[in-house]
């Protein structure tokens, strides 16, 4: 078949082309790929996250003062310039000050290892950096830039103001503030008694511009060796809580570190520190009967030596392995099985919410500590039961006490010993117009008193001294007191027994 003139001039044209005819004028294409060009980049270097300079590290950051970064490639590399723009009046820079409104372009020397030396630093302030790299690429010169805002920061942060307890009892958490009024972001470095440590905070959370608002943040570092150790830090708060393992003086310094690294002069407060002691007030010696709740509670006080009392501090009661030992029951925070904790009041005060006697006669232990002091024990009894009543006696008259001779009976196989000092009693008049508040108990049991098994006895009966037996007292109140002339006492007594 004959070849059309356009067929011709097309077969023609294939080796110019780079093309093979196939067949009736089929057209294939051997297609070569063309090398990939190299990713390009410029950076500029900073001395830290912030990207703000003090007077040492704009000296020191580049091998001049100044600025510098790298580009890359470098074989394609034309050139690097930087504008450089002082954001407070939008001026730039043209290698000696800001006298342009107009962005201005220097030329960097050394290549993909740019530099751009600056004959003096800059006065404080923000600035943006604008680099441009230009690169050859055939007939065309393809652009890479990169810019960061920089703050050149000479001179130091105001000193930070410590607030605290000016004393704070051993073992307590004593809480301070550290706060500071100034332009630009700051962080703390905290020491307590002189054991530095760097507090890791991160600035760009707490920036304030307003030399009019003060700001505050956390300050804390890891424990003293022997004098004081740091709770959890508290960033929202800004405060830092600081427990003291040792009575005597301790300070909290804080140093305010800006973003540049500039630091401040050193603020320090010092604060006492008192020991701590805890004192039996109620409960020891109680007793309740096997597998029944103690009638009277079991109460300690937290003071300092010098005899403040300590509020809101943890006191754990425990109660001591043993026989005889009972329960600790409706307590709102446990820890280990017959433990509670609780808070001091106002006063210094723990109260152990609720006892149950064990389920075999005999003393037991309850021991209430506190961090810093020394742990106190209560001395109480899982008792059996036995009566006690009070045999005719003579008139009481005010101010006048007479002694109780009682009359015991034990019904238990086993003989009992009546605890000394651990009656109590509650006095009922026969006429509600005589005051029960007049009467008490003069003086308690002064001898352990014993029972033998399946026997009543009284106190002459047993032979016990007239110096022992308890006694019944009226007050003398100063007014008439002849609305309990003729009136008949009713006594409520209880007391502990062990067997």
């Amino acid at each position: 078949m004959a070849k059309s003139a356009t067929q011709k001039r097309l077969v023609r044209m294939l080796p110019v082309l780079g093309l093979v005819a196939v067949g009736f004028g089929a057209i294939a294409v051997n297609a070569v790929a063309a090398p990939s060009s190299p990713e390009r980049s410029v950076t500029l270097t900073i001395p830290n996250a912030s990207a703000a300079f003090n007077a040492t590290t704009w000296s020191t950051t580049c091998a001049s003062q100044g600025l510098c970064g790298t580009a890359s490639p470098s074989a394609s590399l034309a050139s690097v310039t930087v504008t450089f723009e002082r954001t407070s009046d939008h001026r730039f820079w043209t290698g000696n000050d800001f006298t342009t409104p107009r962005p201005f372009a220097l030329q960097t020397t050394g290549g993909a290892n740019w530099v751009l030396p600056f004959p003096r630093r800059p006065l404080d302030g923000f600035y943006r950096a604008v680099v441009t790299a230009t690169y050859i690429a055939g007939t065309t010169r393809p652009t890479v830039t990169t810019s960061r805002q920089l703050l050149i920061l000479t001179s130091t942060p105001p000193r930070p103001r410590v607030q605290g307890p000016a004393e704070s009892p051993v073992a307590q958490s004593a809480n301070f503030s550290v706060s500071t009024r100034y332009l630009y972001p700051v962080s703390f470095t905290c020491d307590v008694d002189h054991e530095t440590e760097q507090v890791g905070i991160d600035p760009s959370t707490k920036t304030n511009e307003r030399q009019d608002n003060e700001i505050h943040f956390s300050c804390g570092g890891t424990p003293h060796p022997t004098r004081l150790r740091f709770d959890a830090i508290t960033a929202q708060s800004g405060s830092l809580n600081v427990t003291p393992t040792v009575a005597g003086k301790s300070c909290v310094d804080a140093v305010a570190v800006d973003v540049a690294g500039n630091r401040s002069d050193m603020q320090s407060t010092c604060f006492s520190v008192f020991g701590v002691a805890l004192a039996v007030l109620h409960g020891q010696e109680a007793g309740a009967q096997l597998g029944q709740r103690f009638d009277q509670p079991i109460v300690v006080a937290l003071k300092t030596t010098s005899g403040h009392p300590v509020a809101n501090a943890p006191v754990t009661f425990a109660v001591a392995h043993g026989a005889a030992a009972g329960s600790v029951v409706d307590c709102p925070s446990t820890g280990e099985p017959g433990t509670c904790s609780v808070t001091t009041d106002a006063q210094g005060m723990a109260t152990l919410p609720a006892l149950v006697a064990g389920q075999v006669p005999g003393p037991f232990t309850v021991v209430a500590s506190a961090p810093g002091a020394s742990p106190v024990g209560v001395t109480v009894y899982s008792v059996v039961p036995f009566t006690m009543a009070v045999a005719p006696s003579t008139p009481l008259m005010p101010g006048h006490s007479i002694a109780l001779n009682l009359q015991l009976a034990n019904a238990n196989a086993v003989p009992l010993t009546v605890k000394k000092g651990s009656l109590s009693i509650k006095v009922t008049p026969g006429l509600p117009s005589c005051s029960a508040g007049q009467f008490s108990l003069g003086r308690n049991l002064g001898a352990n008193v014993v029972l033998p098994a399946k026997s009543t006895v009284t106190l002459s009966g047993l032979h016990l001294a007239l110096k022992n037996w308890p006694t019944l007292a009226m007050a003398e109140t100063g007014t008439s007191q002849d609305a309990c002339k003729g009136v008949h006492l009713a006594l409520t007594l209880s007391g502990v027994a062990t067997g």
